[in-house]
């Protein structure tokens, strides 16, 4: 292999959406990038969330990559294929910045935070619109009078929002009950997407069982401490102080 694509790093998830914004006790404002046999492995936790995608490209070793270096905005974008970050010697550059020095911090292992999937028996799936659903947290959020900024209320000001799922899940086309700061709503699911369900099943199961084990796999070969950010993703544990 080239030494030009060692450390090069096709972007086509956006998965630096996950990242932290300023990072703390880890250095979860990076996106970190592992070695697997399919390509890279790359992870992005915020301490709420976290996000694993197998993308394509080479890397020689675990690295952080900066999520300055990363693109943000639909203008960063290239006309054709997708972004690219690249490591030139010590600094990380990508279509839309470049000279963003390399890291090296501490990233708090994710992978054995992904619990095993249950049998199909013991699990409900809904497949939902993300959009939507954000769309009707929205709805459904209580805002200051003159649509100044967001009052405090019973979610502090952020979009939460509640649903109730039938586990018995008769009717796959039926709405998911919700209930927010200032009222109650109903979402619909993918009913597309559900009525092929055992065979979509099967293979997202697939893939999210090999993708989990190649990441714990992955982190099993850097240094690091498993569950250093408790059986949970914790924000407050993440920035706080060693």
């Amino acid at each position: 292999m080239s030494k030009e694509l060692i450390n090069t790093i096709p972007l086509h998830a956006p998965i630096n959406a996950a990242c932290d914004e300023d990072g703390g006790r880890f250095a979860i404002n990076h996106l970190e990038v592992l070695p697997s046999p399919g390509g890279v492995i790359a992870v992005a936790t915020n301490g709420r969330i976290a996000a694993v995608a197998e993308l394509y490209g080479h890397i020689d070793r675990p690295r952080l990559v900066p999520a300055a270096a990363l693109p943000t905005a639909k203008k960063h974008l290239p006309k054709k294929g997708f972004p690219t970050v690249k490591l030139d010697g010590d600094q990380w550059a990508s279509n839309h910045v470049v000279g963003v020095p390399q890291a090296e911090g501490r990233f708090p292992k994710v992978g054995g935070l992904f619990p095993v999937l249950p049998s199909k028996r013991d699990t409900v799936r809904i497949t939902i619109d993300a959009d939507e659903l954000l769309k009707l947290a929205d709805a459904l959020r209580k805002q200051a009078e003159g649509g100044a900024t967001l009052q405090e209320d019973r979610d502090g000001g952020k979009r939460l929002i509640t649903l109730y799922v039938d586990t018995t899940r008769g009717n796959q086309d039926a709405g998911i009950p919700a209930v927010g700061a200032c009222g109650i709503g109903l979402i619909m699911p993918c009913a597309a997407y559900e009525h092929h369900v055992n065979s979509v099943d099967d293979s997202d199961r697939k893939r999210y069982t090999q993708l989990r084990s190649d990441l714990i796999s992955a982190e099993s070969g850097r240094a690091g401490t498993t569950g250093s950010i408790s059986h949970t993703l914790d924000k407050n544990e993440m920035h706080a102080s060693p």
